[in-house]
């Protein structure tokens, strides 16, 4: 395989875009993501890479399309521990199958027949709109037929018999983006193979089989540079402004109370920012040893020993937990700006202890909707039931509520404060949008609405019988 870094910004934090069959890296070559460099790999004759060219980053992500999706699933392994997400688009596990991928009969006949000739038709067929296709001729590949044939053949030799479905360390995506006009993967295919594997699907509509890599990152991948510093900016006005986060923390140690351990226990805060849920922890629990993480603020004030603080980003630090090392695991409005939620959630799993707690407040599908009509902008939300279902068989859901909240202002201008006051949301340059569209309600006041859930959860005593 091939590499280049396409986009440099000097981040800790990659995404590895894995092109599809035919590619260099000149189609894509403009990729980038706020926050992140970008490094596009493609050309599957051979699966051998060093990954020692990404050992200076702290995070990486995945965005896989095409055949780049088996592709980075056989060979990401090494990289396993700092991956925090993983997506693929027009692609599944099995590239070359009858129910849940190219049929069998096509590949072979693009094989046995590929020239100049059909390769220029292939790569129409990618688009579903002749705008598209011309765009991407002016920078189209420059591949020769005979290495076009051998990756051709070193993709179905290395995902025969579903090895990049059975067993291969980066097999499991967070979400699958499926084309609804995609004429080179079978739409029905693609959904037929991501369902088999439990993995959630987009389908975008009208789409075919290449589609806008720019937005999936977009969508898919957590600015986190950009929400660390905005947070960090908003540490003075949080507490003041943060109504709608106070009744959440309220609830969510409400709601967890009956399960919390006694005083001689590990806790584990995730996203202490200003102490609003820390300080509260200490007081239901004088004597528990409280370790408080956060990727942007400093240590909360008026918490008490035993108690330490360490700035990091947590989905990497839950990675490195010990097993069974801690007795509870709390956190308020903040798993929401992970990649992957899920992820972090077995990470919590393993490191609970036998009867140990998981309490979380986070936001659902709807979060914020009066701003994210008017900017196209927002975090990808799940709802309520799709967040207890990230819940990993580890642990038991005790129970999982929504709510909606909803505050007024006199003005957007007003509403717009309490955004920057408490950080919560990047309005990417659309302020000025925002101040001329938001809707007022019949009372003639400005609307925001916020939809958290709380989800408590444990560790059983005893394993479930499997």
């Amino acid at each position: 395989m091939l590499h280049r870094l396409i986009s440099s910004t000097g981040s800790r934090r990659l995404i590895i875009v894995f092109a599809g069959w035919g590619m260099d890296d000149r189609p894509l070559g403009s990729l980038a993501r706020e926050g992140y460099d970008i490094a596009l790999v493609w050309d599957y004759r051979s699966p051998a890479i060093d990954w020692s060219w990404a050992d200076g980053y702290a995070e990486i992500g995945i965005a896989a399309w095409s055949m780049g999706v088996a592709a980075a699933a056989l060979t990401t392994g090494p990289l396993a521990g700092r991956i925090t997400r993983r997506v693929a688009v027009g692609g599944t596990l099995t590239p070359v199958s009858d129910t849940c991928g190219i049929p069998r009969a096509i590949f072979d006949g693009t094989l046995a027949g590929l020239d100049e000739r059909r390769l220029a038709k292939f790569y129409r067929r990618m688009f579903a709109t002749r705008e598209a296709h011309s765009a991407f001729a002016a920078v189209a590949p420059r591949r020769d037929i005979p290495g076009l044939r051998d990756e051709l053949r070193a993709i179905d030799a290395a995902t025969a018999g579903g090895a990049a479905a059975t067993g291969a360390p980066g097999a499991r995506y967070d979400r699958a983006y499926i084309g609804s006009a995609d004429a080179i993967f079978p739409p029905e295919a693609q959904a037929r193979a991501w369902r088999r594997a439990g993995v959630e699907t987009v389908v975008l509509e009208g789409c075919g089989h290449a589609v806008d890599l720019a937005d999936i990152l977009r969508r898919e991948f957590v600015d986190k540079s950009t929400m660390s510093a905005r947070f960090a900016g908003a540490a003075p006005t949080y507490e003041s402004a943060g109504t709608v986060q106070a009744a959440i923390v309220g609830e969510l140690l409400a709601d967890a109370a009956p399960y919390l351990p006694g005083d001689d226990a590990d806790v584990l805060e995730v996203g202490s920012g200003s102490g609003m849920l820390s300080r509260r922890l200490r007081a239901a629990m004088p004597r528990a040893r409280l370790t408080m993480w956060d990727i942007a603020a400093d240590a909360p004030a008026g918490v008490d020993a035993p108690a330490r603080f360490q700035r990091c980003d947590a989905e990497l630090a839950a990675a490195e937990l010990p097993a069974a090392c801690l007795d509870a695991i709390l956190s308020a409005s903040t798993i929401q700006w992970f990649n992957s939620p899920a992820r972090f959630l077995g990470h919590c799993a393993r490191a609970l202890r036998p009867g140990g707690l998981l309490a979380v407040s986070t936001f659902a599908a709807g979060n914020l909707a009066e701003i994210s009509a008017i900017t196209g902008r927002g975090l990808n939300l799940p709802d309520p039931d799709g967040w207890a279902a990230m819940l990993p068989r580890g642990l038991e859901l005790l129970r999982c509520t929504a709510g909606t909240r909803t505050i007024t202002f006199d003005s957007p201008a007003a509403a717009l404060r309490h955004l920057s006051a408490t950080g919560v949301n990047s309005l990417g340059g659309s302020a000025r949008r925002v101040l001329r569209h938001l809707p007022a309600d019949p009372s003639g006041r400005y609307p925001l609405t916020y939809r958290p859930v709380i989800i408590i959860a444990r560790r059983p005593d005893r394993p479930s019988p499997q």
